[in-house]
């Protein structure tokens, strides 16, 4: 009876465990640079999930290139400058308004810092939520920063989708094998 009631005291402890999820808001960073990119990434969450594009846009470097569905269907995205990847959002914004998105970016291994440049790789987790349907999206992305007078801006960034629930990524993903 003792060892039952030991074991079953440890459970909520494991629920607890299993259930919380790491998130970008508990990397620990090693340098006040590393904390000011953290920070950055988090207003690009936040103004991803809010679908605020003028945010979004703001967390980008003039001369940027960053990874972009141009099309419906489209689970590998082309590079565009930030002014084609500004016309290309306004239209998805648009286009998905009566969703809900939540871009959930997991803290990274590592961030990587050399002078005036840094990279940063993280796996995300995307939900969206129409009224009909519910998504949900699992990948990597990767992001290049640059430092320059008003401090760090993203540079570049990809991603690669490794799974999601949406029927058109189950077809796509077998002609690309």
């Amino acid at each position: 009876m003792r060892k039952l009631f030991c074991f079953l005291s440890m459970f909520p402890i494991f629920v607890v465990a299993c259930a919380t999820q790491p998130s970008l808001k508990d990397y620990q960073a090693k340098s006040l640079d590393e904390e000011k990119i953290v920070n950055l990434v988090l207003e690009f969450q936040e103004a991803y999930s809010s679908q605020n594009m003028e945010k979004i846009l703001a967390t980008y470097a003039p001369e940027a290139m960053i990874k972009t569905s141009i099309k419906k269907k489209d689970w590998s995205g082309v590079m565009l400058p930030k002014e084609k990847h500004a016309a290309i959002l306004s239209k998805q914004m648009h286009f998905y308004r009566r969703a809900e998105i939540k871009l959930e970016i997991d803290p990274p291994k590592e961030i990587f810092i050399k002078g005036n440049e840094a990279s940063m790789i993280a796996p995300y987790e995307l939900y969206a939520t129409n009224p009909y349907k519910a998504y949900v999206e699992t990948g990597i992305l990767n992001f290049e920063f640059r430092k320059a007078d008003p401090g760090w801006l993203i540079s570049k960034r990809t991603w690669e989708i490794l799974d999601c629930n949406h029927p058109d990524f189950k077809d796509w993903k077998k002609k690309e094998q």
